[in-house]
């Protein structure tokens, strides 16, 4: 586990409670073998720094590298109950929401029953023919 206090601690030689961006990048580079370029300490910046002052705190350097206090440990049975109840209220709502449809369902179909039979349409009358249409003269 990572003791964030211990290696602060290394870095901080002058105990004043904080270090200078610089320093930590040394000690990364004589430490982890790593380069920081001004570049990255931008990006850490608002995680190591929150002031911004460049001076990365004990405290800002803790919350940033500390393991938390202690890990939950899983209740795996209180999961799978948890789940179990999920499951059942959505199979609840999912057959009282079919069964409302149903309901509709038959609603709407009775209703349709007791509607009139609607009359079939009329023929509509057709032009009668014309008998204006002039003979011809037999002379």
């Amino acid at each position: 586990m990572l003791d964030a206090e211990a290696l602060f601690q290394e870095m901080d030689q002058r105990n004043q409670g904080w270090v200078s961006h610089g320093t930590f990048k040394r000690w990364v580079h004589q430490n982890c073998h790593f380069t920081l370029s001004d570049n990255d300490m931008l990006v850490l910046q608002p995680l190591l720094d929150d002031a911004r002052d460049g001076q990365i705190t004990k405290d800002e350097f803790v919350t940033c590298f500390a393991a938390p206090a202690e890990p939950e440990e899983l209740d795996h049975e209180a999961a799978e109950r948890e789940h179990n109840k999920a499951m059942e209220e959505q199979k609840a709502q999912d057959a009282k929401k079919k069964e409302e449809e149903a309901k509709k369902a038959k609603q709407a179909e009775q209703a349709k029953k007791a509607e009139p039979a609607k009359p079939a349409e009329q023929a509509k009358p057709t032009a009668p023919a014309t008998t204006d249409a002039k003979k011809p003269s037999g002379k």
